[in-house]
């Protein structure tokens, strides 16, 4: 039997299956699919040394806690992770005339926006977060998150102080426009998944059940005007744009750092000690505060008093 118009089948059929299969890469590429990461802490390591620093037009950030600055508990790293660093990092890009923006998940929700979402008054979205991804159910009741994120935040108000420090010496405006190209905002969600977007590429990770997030693969989309880069952006500026999305730095307060820079800058860093003083003070008597995520807001109590303390009216006249 004479079997080679068979074989000359076969090999149609396989030529015509790597067709379909090349054009559907090719969709999925069109589409803004780039790249995939195995898991997100693979994504950190890259994102930390190189993204980020190499940002020039805009670096948008959206997450629970805005772990930049102190990863989750369970990554395996390959790098040393250097809060400072990257801190410094921000700020350099900041100078260089990148916008950065980052949205947090809403940590302290207010009346009217437990009422607005249907949340009850003791319903906590990180709680719900981090009892989803533990099989431990060493969760703390979400102080684990609620931890980094207000740690995160006196990172960013750090950001913007050294920004005001670095740019004493410019006129008032520039350095209002330096300062204004930070803008960190609270969002309230249920918590799905995480974007890093810098200038024409986009890092998404979804939040699977059971699953902690340093252990979720990731993926990279690229180019504006790509169908999946769209999406996902256009999910951070719905986000961003809501009107229940709240500013996390008073805004007064960078108007106070951009009209007296030195002054309020010496005074913060006199409050930031009066108040680490006075939660250690704290902990010393009671080690269980050591877990309260109020511990871990200094930088924010430190700016709160500059406006609203015994020295609001020196600082607004110094």
């Amino acid at each position: 039997m004479n079997t080679a118009h068979l074989e000359a089948g076969r090999l149609a059929d396989q030529l015509d299956a790597d067709r379909e299969l090349l054009m559907r890469f090719r969709q999925i590429e069109n589409a803004g699919f780039r790249l995939i990461y195995p898991n997100r802490q693979e994504l950190f390591n890259e994102l930390i040394t190189c993204i980020i620093p190499s940002a020039k037009q805009e670096l948008k950030v959206m997450g629970i806690c805005i772990s930049l600055f102190r990863e989750s508990d369970k990554p395996v790293r390959r790098i040393t992770w250097d809060s400072a660093k990257t801190a410094d990092g921000l700020v350099t890009i900041i100078e260089k005339g990148c916008t950065v923006k980052a949205l947090f998940l809403k940590r302290y929700p207010s009346a009217d926006d437990r009422k607005y979402y249907g949340l009850g008054p003791r319903a906590d979205l990180y709680f719900m977060r981090e009892r989803d991804e533990e099989f431990d159910y060493d969760f703390r009741r979400g102080r684990r998150l609620k931890i980094i994120a207000n740690r995160s935040v006196g990172h960013f108000i750090r950001v913007m102080i050294e920004l005001a420090r670095r740019s004493q010496n410019e006129g008032a405006a520039e350095r209002t426009e330096i300062m204004n190209r930070l803008q960190i905002c609270e969002y309230i969600a249920f918590p799905s998944l995480s974007l890093y977007d810098v200038d024409e590429d986009i890092y998404v990770t979804p939040y699977l059940n059971r699953r902690h997030c340093s252990s979720v693969p990731a993926f990279k989309a690229s180019g504006k005007l790509t169908d999946l880069y769209a999406a996902y952006n256009g999910h951070f500026e719905a986000t961003w744009k809501s009107a229940q999305a709240s500013r996390v730095i008073d805004e007064r307060f960078v108007e106070l750092l951009a009209a007296k820079p030195k002054a309020i800058v010496e005074l913060f860093e006199s409050k930031v000690m009066e108040i680490s003083d006075r939660e250690e003070a704290r902990v010393k008597k009671s080690p269980i505060y050591n877990e309260d995520p109020e511990r871990y807001r200094i930088e924010e109590k430190a700016a709160q008093e500059i406006l609203h303390g015994p020295d609001a009216m020196l600082s607004h006249t110094a």
